[in-house]
């Protein structure tokens, strides 16, 4: 992916190698955790060519009427999702239920059942 003439995957990917945090061992190593968040997903795509460090496919939702998303074709490229707040606390379709602050809403079971993290990005 492209922008600006310059592969922005690759320049990520250099700038994190200069600092020795290009995969999850050196990362690891060095005691500073790297995710790497995108909203776009050929961003994250682009990226996975160079690094094996967890991708985070960043989402947004309106409750009237935002995007819809295909959980199963985000689960072939990313190790999970970022989710707004309110996709945790109210799911599109289920604003109306009552608040549990305890137990995993219906969105992280859903994730979960297909192997995604969740990692909010909004609170």
């Amino acid at each position: 992916m492209e922008t600006y003439g310059m592969n922005l995957a690759q320049a990520l990917f250099e700038t994190l190698k200069k600092y020795g945090l290009e995969t999850v061992e050196k990362a690891t190593a060095s005691g500073i955790p790297v995710i790497i968040q995108a909203f776009e997903q050929e961003a994250l795509v682009e990226f996975a060519k160079y690094s094996d460090l967890p991708l985070i496919y960043l989402m947004y939702w309106e409750r009237a009427g935002g995007p819809s998303y295909d959980f199963d074709q985000i689960a072939t490229f990313a190790h999970g999702v970022g989710p707004n707040k309110e996709w945790i606390v109210h799911y599109p379709g289920t604003s109306e239920d009552p608040v549990d602050l305890v137990s995993y809403s219906p969105f992280i079971r859903e994730m979960h059942a297909r192997g995604l993290a969740v990692h909010p990005y909004t609170l």
